[in-house]
């Protein structure tokens, strides 16, 4: 991030760079998360549900997994806001002192 911005990057450049990348890994782990779940849903449950008993395997919880991937950018994004606020505000000659 000091080199970008040694460079000529600037700062809202950097914010951006940050918490968009924080979005991404938010929305990859969560779609990982849904791939699991449905997955294990659709072959592992079944497994567990003998084949003349009046319990039906459940359904897939769509709308939970679309909370849970606005929890997971939420938290993304809360997690990475103080970071990337610290990045932008360094000094450039500072930075590249260290």
């Amino acid at each position: 991030l000091v080199i970008r911005r040694a460079i000529g990057a600037r700062k809202r450049d950097l914010l951006a760079h940050i918490l968009g990348s924080a979005i991404l890994i938010g929305v990859a782990s969560s779609v990982l998360a849904i791939a699991i779940a449905a997955l294990a849903l659709t072959f592992v449950v079944p497994g567990f549900v003998p084949a003349d008993s009046p319990v039906t395997n459940p359904s897939f919880p769509w709308a939970a997994c679309a909370w849970g991937i606005v929890a997971a950018i939420t938290t993304s994004l809360a997690g990475s806001i103080i970071p990337a606020l610290k990045a932008t505000r360094l000094p450039v000659a500072q930075a590249l002192r260290a």
